[in-house]
């Protein structure tokens, strides 16, 4: 059904939600084309409130299997805006600004449990003047992708 598809399209939205994601001023181009829906300007809140920048694709050309990649930046936000965008999930999990934020992502699948089993990547970061609280991010992360953990030989581990 996309084989010979093409096209483009500008949006700008004040606010976009949808389940736990809320996601403040949305703007960006995305083209259409050989299967491939790609943006390369993509960005999501406002500059030095909450802003992100996304460039990425989304490969269609097996439509059982898709597949992204993406890289997500993002400068001098702070970060409890940035993490806003997830509801509650990542709350108290870090504090302070981020200097910077470099994220690039790949995975596929039809639905979030297989993008979460196939996701790979890197995500680095600069926090300026903050606090990194690993068992509440580790919460956050499970939550977010709904991976099953068993937190005992973590605690065995910490005695």
């Amino acid at each position: 059904v996309f084989s010979k598809g093409f096209g483009e399209i500008d949006i700008k939205l004040n606010q976009f939600a949808h389940e736990f994601w809320v996601l403040p001023e949305v703007a960006g181009k995305f083209t259409f084309k050989n299967q491939v829906l790609r943006t390369n300007n993509l960005t999501l809140g406002q500059t030095k409130i909450d802003k992100v920048m996304i460039k990425g694709k989304l490969s269609l050309a097996d439509i059982q299997d898709p597949s992204f990649d993406m890289v997500l930046l993002s400068r001098n936000v702070p970060v409890n805006k940035l993490f806003a965008m997830f509801g509650g999930m990542f709350e108290a999990s870090l504090t302070g600004q981020m200097a910077w934020l470099k994220a690039r992502l790949q995975g596929r699948g039809e639905d979030l449990k297989q993008i979460t089993q196939s996701l790979q990547g890197r995500i680095s970061f600069n926090l300026k003047d903050g606090r990194i609280n690993t068992a509440r991010l580790l919460i956050g992360a499970v939550q977010l992708f709904v991976i099953p953990v068993d937190p005992s030989p973590k605690a065995e581990r910490a005695h």
